[in-house]
């Protein structure tokens, strides 16, 4: 079975694209011939606690619909620390995967 990837991408502000970012995590899923869905966050900061983009990815994974979630830097994803250990806890309950592309 074909592992189901989601592919989180996020810029800050509304004069950036998240097109470098999609195209990084588009070759390095299709490398490996993973199912994909996208999850953009375009123009929004990590510091806010609206990031659509990102609930639905975390909603996806509590359904069992994600198998890894693949970004292109851990700063995409989360701004702590804190943060980070409370969605990798999340995750791991979930079984699902995190592949960084740059660390």
């Amino acid at each position: 079975m074909k592992r189901r990837a989601a592919l989180y991408a996020r810029t800050a502000a509304w004069d950036e694209s998240p097109t470098q970012q999609l195209l990084k995590l588009r070759s390095f899923v299709e490398h490996h011939r993973w199912e994909t869905t996208e999850f953009v966050d375009d123009g929004v900061s990590i510091d806010s606690e609206r990031r659509p983009a990102l609930q639905a990815l975390l909603v996806a994974v509590r359904k069992g619909e994600i198998d890894v979630v693949v970004c292109t830097a851990m700063d995409r994803l989360v701004a702590t620390p804190q943060e980070l250990m409370t969605l990798l806890q999340e995750f791991s309950e979930h079984e699902v995967d995190v592949e960084v592309l740059e660390q």
